[in-house]
């Protein structure tokens, strides 16, 4: 679909309204846009009901949501703060995404000798939004800000995805991962004492090793919980670390004590990976990538008056590549 352009006033966008989500860009400045500081600004999806968007490791299908900045020199911004994932099972597949209210925070640094009146952000958003079906959708957004403006619109939200960020694993968190059997054997000790016991989810951060559609098997010894899951027989990576989001199965917001939505942590792969048992695809030739990444021709030419039996093998020809092209991909 078309980009639309909004300006931003206040610390909300006017939003983006489809049939499938109202999207939008918080500014989140309660102690003002001061040289030297830095803020939030934030993504804001309200999905349609069945409707979802996706995780920076999508899954088996999708794409992660992008915001692309153009910012005054000297600005920065952090990448996306992801919040916990959801799975979505697809059969004998699955993807790592959201549904419902979401917010997709960022943080912008101002350098130190920011001295302009008033400064103009853009940002433009793109994100795949997902049912059955799936629609790619963009907006683009425009914030002005000036020295020692506030703006604080919706800090509910941004308090719920800071409760909803994976935090770092602590040192008394010990991780660690063996590929074989076709398997990939996750063991962690030190979770939370509200998770001991308890089914946990694992959410890879990296895409590609395991299926993420076949179900955990998962157990308890003591205080360290034993996961295992088929490994990708597509899989052609073989990283040193493996790197996780771990949250409960079941929601912990009943304990006494708090607990984080999850645990981001990276585990080191103990004695190597197998080779990948699947076949591995051909590259397509470079002159083929070359021809399907040209732009379409904006007008066909003229049919030729004949057709020579040179010419008809050629257009059967074309017509078979055509075939085996769709069907690759």
């Amino acid at each position: 679909m078309a980009a639309h352009a909004f300006s931003l006033s206040g610390g909300e966008a006017q939003r983006l309204d489809t049939p499938q989500a109202r999207v939008g860009l918080l500014v989140h400045a309660p102690d003002g846009v001061v040289p030297g500081s830095s803020f939030w600004a934030g993504l804001h999806i309200e999905h349609a009901p069945d409707w979802h968007t996706y995780w920076k490791n999508p899954g088996d299908s999708g794409l992660p949501t992008r915001m692309d900045w153009r910012l005054p020199t000297g600005w920065t911004v952090s990448d996306i703060q992801w919040p916990t994932p959801k799975r979505f099972p697809l059969g004998d597949l699955a993807n790592y995404g959201y549904d419902g209210d979401l917010l997709l925070p960022v943080r912008i640094h101002i350098p130190a000798d920011w001295t302009v009146a008033t400064e103009r952000l853009h940002a433009e958003a793109h994100w795949l939004i997902c049912r059955v079906e799936c629609l790619p959708q963009q907006g683009r957004f425009v914030v002005d800000v000036r020295p020692g403006q506030t703006l604080a619109s919706r800090p509910d939200l941004f308090e719920a995805a800071q409760q909803a960020q994976p935090t770092e694993a602590s040192g008394k968190v010990k991780a660690s991962a063996e590929a074989g059997n076709g398997r990939l054997a996750l063991r962690v000790a030190g979770l939370p004492r509200p998770w001991q016991g308890q089914p946990v989810q694992a959410f890879p951060e990296d895409a590609g090793l395991i299926r993420n559609g076949a179900d955990w098997t998962q157990e308890w010894k003591g205080g360290e919980c034993i996961a295992s899951v088929p490994l990708d027989a597509m899989r052609t990576a073989a990283p040193e670390r493996t790197r996780w989001v771990l949250a409960p199965q079941r929601p912990t917001a009943t304990v006494a004590v708090p607990t984080p939505a999850g645990i981001r942590l990276d585990a080191p792969v103990a004695g190597g990976w197998p080779p990948a048992t699947g076949p591995v695809p051909a590259p397509l030739p470079a002159a083929l990538v070359q021809a399907l990444q040209a732009p379409p021709a904006t007008t066909a030419p003229p049919p030729p008056a004949a057709t020579t039996a040179w010419g008809a093998l050629s257009l059967l020809g074309a017509a078979l590549l055509g075939g085996l092209l769709q069907n690759l991909m």
